[in-house]
């Protein structure tokens, strides 16, 4: 069963942007006074406005994000909004007319077709029925898959890609689901944390993140990876361990509203092993709250 994260709760308030332009906290509320020292040229974007006094204010709770002197506010309950590039983890959920419709959290279901799936050994050429009849041998309903986000268009419609070697069908691993305005962008969403976690990691932008024990690829196995249904390779007990608390990891920092990627995982991870926290205890406010402070003074 997955993991799902609710919005994050705010522990105070206080200034969030300093004087240099750098976030002091992430996560604002309605209301709460933008400090930035002199804002003279910040611009009000989405999710802000100018108050009687000429302060910058929210309009909503949410992810505070400036781009040069722009400041605009992600709400943290909004459905994911898709944006070509993004990588995304989603569900299978139909098999049908050459195409998978996969649930990626969005307003509606992504399509990804046959002709943007990567096949190993495949040439370049047109598929015919005979590849369609063959489609739930590379993925079928309820099957997990990571993707690429090829085209978003302005009617809602999100079509998928899977051509990279790097993408595809997920197998042996835990989801985490947490609010989308908490996935970081980043430059890469497929990594491994090291150790004492030691894990593989696909994050997606649309808020599920995959969790499965680290695998080392062999270069001839490289050609296969992600792409052919293949049994979940056999975890030991440890390796269950380290999947769950590197879950619990991430869902407590997406409850104390901290942005979620690689190092604040491994540093949650490892605060939990050494003060001796227990998985199921990782979620609960006093771990949350330690969470909260120690990435606020990172």
């Amino acid at each position: 069963m997955p993991i799902t994260v609710g919005p994050p709760q705010r522990p105070g308030g206080g200034a969030v942007l300093a004087s240099d332009g750098a976030l002091s906290s992430n996560i604002v509320t309605v209301g709460e006074t933008i400090d930035a020292g002199s804002q003279d040229g910040l611009m009000p974007g989405k999710g802000t406005m100018r108050a009687d006094d000429g302060a910058l204010v929210p309009t909503l709770c949410g992810v505070l994000e400036r781009v040069n002197k722009l400041v605009t506010v992600r709400p943290l309950r909004s459905r994911y909004t898709a944006q070509s590039g993004d990588v995304v983890v989603g569900r299978v959920v139909e098999v049908s007319g050459k195409r998978w419709k996969v649930d990626i959290r969005s307003t509606q279901e992504a399509v990804l077709q046959l002709s943007s799936v990567h096949i190993p050994g495949d040439a370049q050429r047109r598929h015919t029925i005979e590849d369609e009849l063959a489609m739930r041998t590379i993925l079928r309903e309820g099957d997990l898959v990571s993707a690429e986000v090829q085209s978003a268009f302005r009617d809602g419609t999100i079509a998928l890609q899977t051509r990279s070697k790097k993408f595809g069908l997920l197998v042996g691993g835990q989801l985490v689901h947490i609010p989308p305005a908490l996935a970081k962008p980043q430059k890469t969403h497929i990594t491994s944390i090291g150790a004492p976690a030691s894990v593989d990691v696909v994050q997606g932008l649309n808020g599920t993140i995959f969790v499965a024990p680290h695998r080392p690829q062999d270069d001839d196995d490289e050609e296969e990876d992600m792409a052919f249904r293949r049994p979940a390779p056999a975890a030991t007990a440890e390796e269950h361990e380290r999947v769950a608390r590197t879950c619990a990891a991430v869902a407590a920092l997406a409850l104390a509203g901290v942005m979620v990627h690689p190092a604040p995982i491994l540093a949650a991870y490892s605060a939990s092993v050494d003060q001796g926290v227990a998985v199921p205890d990782m979620t609960q406010p006093p771990f949350v709250h330690m969470v909260a402070l120690m990435a606020r003074d990172a």
